[in-house]
């Protein structure tokens, strides 16, 4: 026969039960405050390498603008037969994977919210393709499909650049003995919506099923030490997914691979870059802090036919503006220096120079003032690095406003 003593464990056993319960749900909250508090730090360090490799990109992009825009410069004088023009094509080769891997740290990281206006698919195709032309080889041919009557497209035309170089690059990586590669565009839907579609094919290695499920992966490649960083394709979808479109990859090991992106069609009429004309050249403040840049920026100005004013600083561009005794037609300012960002410098100049335009440039694939309060008058932006071509048509779009 049980005794009293005996029994009391049995009455006080459901609030033992309870106790120790208690006990592990305050375990297992206190283990699950160690990986929050552990995430946290986790994510500022992320936060603190993101903001790192941001700002070397930057400095990169105007590391690169000055080696891509000399070798542009070099092989526009290198005759088809001179010896040297291997050694400038090489450079110039080396410099445009510079500048790819510089805008995919840029992109990877940021949400594509600025600067986004209607633009026509088929222009940026066009500029991509005869701006990589040299880049891609004689052995690849290269057939674009463009479609008519395309509808334009809501996003940041930097990083439609981007998409459009990424993908025609990896398929020239694809073929590395040689091959075809089709770009075509058209109207498409998607979700129901007016949409339109980038489609590049390559006729290159292809992939396994293993490979493309990881395709988009960052910092997944396939390809030897030094001939790629896994950003590429990584980029492409982070940039189409920030701009609410859909990136598709079929491919078969030996046979090639196809690369489909939709993009949501724009409710305003697309724009385009306004065509070269044969007007009287126009005098031109430089304002760049770095001397490489603002040197070939002046070159490649002078050599087309315009007076420049170069300008180190704020009060450097408003004494050579000042001082000239003719007129003032445009500024070319660097959206990181002191004045430019708040409309100071533009709004000093106007008060001397009335009429006098603006074009300014940045590395960042983001910035284009788009929003920004001291930001005056019409605001033509020029990314950095860039094309010998691309530097005089924007100038000459900015002169027509």
């Amino acid at each position: 026969m049980a005794t009293a003593f005996e029994r009391r464990p049995d009455v006080g056993g459901a609030p033992a039960d309870e106790a120790a319960a208690l006990r592990r749900e305050l375990g297992q909250a206190q283990a699950r405050a160690r990986e929050l508090e552990e995430e946290l730090r986790d994510a500022r360090r992320l936060e603190s390498l993101g903001r790192l490799a941001g700002g070397i990109a930057h400095d990169l992009n105007n590391v690169m603008a000055v080696i891509s825009g000399f070798s542009e410069m070099m092989l526009r004088r290198i005759g088809p037969t001179d010896p040297l023009r291997k050694n400038a094509e090489s450079i110039r080769k080396a410099a445009a994977w510079g500048v790819n891997l510089a805008r995919s740290v840029l992109a990877t990281g940021r949400a594509a919210t600025q600067a986004r206006q209607a633009v026509d698919l088929n222009a940026v195709v066009g500029n991509v393709v005869r701006t990589l032309g040299p880049l891609l080889g004689e052995h690849i041919t290269v057939e674009a499909r463009l479609g008519r009557d395309l509808e334009g497209v809501s996003v940041n035309s930097g990083r439609l650049e981007q998409v459009v170089m990424n993908l025609l690059l990896n398929a020239r990586d694809a073929m590395e003995h040689g091959g075809r590669l089709v770009v075509e565009t058209a109207n498409s839907t998607l979700d129901g919506r007016s949409a339109v579609r980038l489609r590049i094919s390559d006729t290159g290695c292809g992939m396994d099923e293993a490979t493309l499920s990881r395709a988009f992966e960052p910092y997944f490649t396939t390809k030897p030490p030094g001939k790629g960083t896994g950003l590429g394709l990584a980029t492409v979808f982070a940039i189409v997914a920030q701009h609410g479109g859909r990136v598709d990859a079929a491919s078969t090991l030996g046979q090639g691979s196809t690369f489909t992106i939709d993009l949501p069609r724009a409710t305003e009429p697309s724009r385009t870059a306004s065509p070269p004309d044969a007007e009287t050249q126009a005098t031109v403040v430089v304002l760049e802090s770095e001397a490489g840049v603002r040197e070939l920026i002046g070159e490649i100005l002078r050599i087309d036919g315009y007076r420049v004013l170069p300008a180190l600083d704020f009060d450097d561009a408003l004494a050579v503006a000042a001082a000239h005794p003719g007129p003032v037609h445009l500024v070319i300012a660097d959206v990181m220096a002191p004045g430019v960002r708040d409309g100071r410098l533009l709004e000093r100049l106007l008060a001397t120079r009335p009429g006098i335009r603006a074009l300014y440039a940045s590395g960042d694939l983001e910035d284009s003032l788009e929003g920004d309060a001291g930001a005056r008058g019409p605001r033509v932006f020029l990314h950095k690095p860039f094309t010998v071509d691309a530097l005089l048509r924007k100038v000459r779009a900015a002169l027509e406003g």
